[in-house]
């Protein structure tokens, strides 16, 4: 079990976008557990340190969730446009957030 266990974290750290603004604060300690030896021999200063700079990274997104703020986000825009002939750059910036993590 915990061979899955660090081959699904490590997968997790892969998995994350350099060209995210906040994976990019974290980006030494990202680069550092995409290394997959990295994994082999944590010691509790390790643990902390991937807790600390990349735990708040990785999490389980439920997809149900994403896609109905997804859904949302289309339906204020639509409104914003309606009403003002424009989209707030708000709107925006959320939709290209959320897709990024899609």
């Amino acid at each position: 079990y915990c061979k899955e266990l660090l081959e699904f974290l490590h997968k997790q750290v892969n998995g994350l976008s350099e060209e995210n603004f906040t994976v990019r604060q974290h980006w030494r300690v990202v680069e550092k557990y995409r290394d997959i030896y990295q994994w082999n021999a944590l010691s509790e200063l390790n643990i902390k340190e991937a807790i600390d700079s990349i735990g708040s990274l990785v999490f389980d997104r439920d997809e149900d969730e994403q896609a109905k703020r997804f859904d949302q986000l289309c339906i204020n825009m639509e409104l914003d446009f309606l009403k003002n002939s424009t989209i707030s750059d708000t709107y925006i910036q959320e939709t290209i957030q959320l897709a990024r993590f899609a």
